[in-house]
């Protein structure tokens, strides 16, 4: 293969992989990146250059966005423009506890992991576990005086408040809407994010939405989205937490 072709071989999959954000590994573009060390020089001198990650698994080949420097990284104001149903930027720390939380459901137990794969999980329990992180994390930093929110960058409080100031979702004909200024609402936009990346399939059933993942989702978990290098502790810390509160036997107000 001739440095003209290992370059445009390399670009093929870079620009694609751009666009799609990830490709199946016996797509035709894929398969000289497998095939060929150059290729894959190639694409890390581009992934370098413009602050990503491509990493290959089993099933996909992903690219990912580094969380710091990278050309593509998106900052807060940059994700206000893109989510929906949003008041402030609350309403985004709230989505991202959302996140995981239903993270925390997949990155667990082989019993619970294929719990949820069979039958997914509603949006009424990402509700109630949600209510159960936020009002533990509430005690907890009233107990230390205000310590757990200031050792852990969460916005505790205004979380909190927040949270149980919006109803839980509006009716119209018999069926539940999910409206901004609700929890599912709230909800729903945090999944819709996971769906544009085609990591979760939603089914909307009258009353409630089923979230189901996808090999997607489990692929880019096990390289947490990216390569989080010294956000990977707080990734576990907060994640643990939440599993213990989550499994914990009090139920959240």
């Amino acid at each position: 293969m001739t440095q003209r072709e290992v370059q445009s071989k390399a670009a093929k999959l870079y620009f694609t992989l751009l666009q799609k954000r990830y490709l199946r590994s016996d797509d035709e573009l894929v398969l000289p990146y497998i095939e060929s060390q150059d290729v894959r020089e190639c694409i890390k001198v581009l992934a370098d250059m413009s602050g990503v990650r491509i990493v290959k698994k089993e099933k996909y080949i992903h690219m990912l966005v580094k969380p710091n420097g990278g050309v593509y990284s998106t900052n807060l104001s940059d994700l206000r423009k893109n989510v929906n149903s949003y008041e402030s930027k609350v309403d985004l720390y709230l989505m991202g506890v959302i996140w995981m939380v239903i993270f925390s459901e997949a990155d667990s137990e082989l019993a619970t992991r294929v719990s949820w794969e069979n039958e997914g999980i509603s949006y009424h329990k990402l509700e109630e576990l949600t209510t159960k992180v936020l009002h533990k994390w509430k005690e907890i930093d009233k107990e230390q005086d205000g310590r757990f929110s200031r050792e852990w960058s969460l916005a505790v409080n205004e979380m909190y408040q927040k949270w149980n100031v919006l109803h839980l979702s509006k009716q119209k004909n018999g069926r539940i809407i999910y409206t901004k200024g609700s929890k599912f609402g709230l909800i729903d936009a945090a999944m819709r994010e996971l769906e544009k990346e085609k990591m979760v399939f939603l089914r909307k059933l009258s009353n409630t939405t089923i979230v189901t993942p996808t090999d997607v989702f489990y692929e880019r978990l096990q390289i947490r989205f990216g390569q989080l290098s010294s956000y990977q502790n707080r990734y576990e810390m907060i994640k643990n937490l939440i599993d213990d509160i989550k499994y914990s036997d009090e139920v959240g107000a």
